[in-house]
């Protein structure tokens, strides 16, 4: 595909009205940079509070791994895969309502590079030089004389890398340092994949439905060909293990056809209430959990997403922690198991690690994101709207 049919915007070949992909209870306001004149929306509705939720959902869930204890569990999984698919269901949505909005291929990589790389850049850097120092069992020089040492530098080139030397070597999960990081690559390749596969559904057919259609048929085959073939669990491309990028690639894609479809007229909270609990209800093979989950949990989590949220706004008003709050939990759990052990075990553990996060997420929020998302964005304020996921996982429209 040519650079010119990235770039050229889709608006010019076939201008949606702005109901079409807005999110319900939105205000919008016009933006001022010149390159477009669709509005772009005010931060008003519940996916930063969502997004703090699954990051939290994170830690709990790790707790329990890392303390040695029976976690509970989400439709047959951990209750930290629960969060990162919820990253995951709100990282597709936004990205796609930006991607929609500003379909420019410059302006969009700048504005998710901008968003996910500073935070992680950070925490890798700090991990590497400080923690790792710090909490080794060698020597500073046989620390540093390590190849180890070195490659855990390749989380920043979204390769998974999550040994140090001589760090956490006694820990509950021995010798590792962030466990959170393996989605970071997932979440980066479906920015790459999600702008040329809207490019292909709108020159074959000038709508997105083939998206909504295609993402449908990749969650099906994923949940029936792919995850049941045997041995997938050893596989890897470029360090991420194949099963577990199947395991959240599908969450991405179905909630980006929402904002591309305009599926957002079917949403409403109290149908999500309802499959929230019939998902806490559920009993049954895993295949067929894991189904229902693709099925309704980008429902549940958009329906509350997109409505309006005025009691959690205080919450999220002044700094978006959730990317932080994901990326600096699990080494600063497994500090605290490495030097204090487990006291008040799982829970102990979260609430400790929670609060600290909390803390390092609003310095990276207010010294490293902020400042960097702001460099992707014409003469406007900060607009949290796009963030990942994650991510996943969160960049800054």
């Amino acid at each position: 595909m040519s650079l010119a049919l990235w770039q050229k915007p889709l608006a010019a070949l076939k201008a949606p009205s702005l109901s079409y992909w807005t999110p319900r209870g939105a205000n919008l306001t016009m933006a001022p940079d010149r390159r477009s004149a669709i509005p772009i929306a005010k931060h008003d509705n519940g996916f930063d509070a969502l997004r703090l939720l699954a990051a939290l959902l994170v830690i709990y869930g790790h707790a329990f791994r890392l303390t040695g204890e029976t976690g509970p569990t989400f439709a047959r999984a951990g209750v930290a895969t629960a969060g990162v698919k919820i990253f995951f269901v709100i990282s597709g949505y936004l990205i796609a309502a930006s991607w929609r909005r500003d379909p420019h291929a410059g302006r969009y990589l700048r504005r998710r590079l901008l968003r996910i790389m500073p935070g992680l850049i950070a925490v890798t850097l700090l991990t590497a030089f400080v923690l790792g120092p710090l909490m080794t069992d060698l020597s500073r020089s046989a620390y540093f004389s390590d190849a180890g040492a070195w490659l855990y530098l390749a989380n920043i080139a979204f390769y998974p890398a999550d040994r140090l030397p001589g760090v956490f070597t006694a820990n509950i999960a021995p010798m590792e340092i962030n466990g959170s990081l393996w989605s970071l690559p997932a979440e980066m390749s479906m920015y790459l994949i999600l702008p040329v596969a809207t490019c292909l559904a709108f020159k074959l057919t000038g709508a997105y439905r083939i998206f909504a259609a295609a993402a449908i048929a990749f969650a099906l085959m994923t949940l029936f060909v792919i995850l049941p073939t045997p041995g997938i669990g050893q596989w890897l491309v470029y360090g991420t293990r194949v099963w577990a990028w199947f395991g959240v690639a599908p969450y991405f894609l179905v909630s980006a056809a929402y904002a591309l479809c305009g599926w957002e007229k079917y949403l409403h909270r109290g149908v999500a209430l309802a499959l929230l609990a019939a998902l806490m209800a559920m009993r049954g093979p895993a295949l067929l959990q894991e189904t229902l989950l693709v099925a309704a949990l980008p429902y549940i989590v958009l329906s509350f997403g997109t409505a309006p949220s005025p009691l959690l706004r205080p919450l999220t008003r002044r700094a978006d922690l959730s990317y932080g709050v994901y990326l600096y939990a699990f080494p600063v759990q497994q500090i605290l198991v490495a030097k204090l052990g487990a006291p008040g075990g799982a829970l102990g553990n979260f609430t400790l690690a929670a609060m600290i996060a909390l803390s390092l997420a609003y310095l990276s929020w207010r010294f490293v994101e902020a400042p960097a998302a702001r460099l992707g964005k014409p003469a406007t304020a900060v607009n949290r709207t796009a963030g990942p996921a994650l991510a996943l996982l969160q960049p800054t429209e």
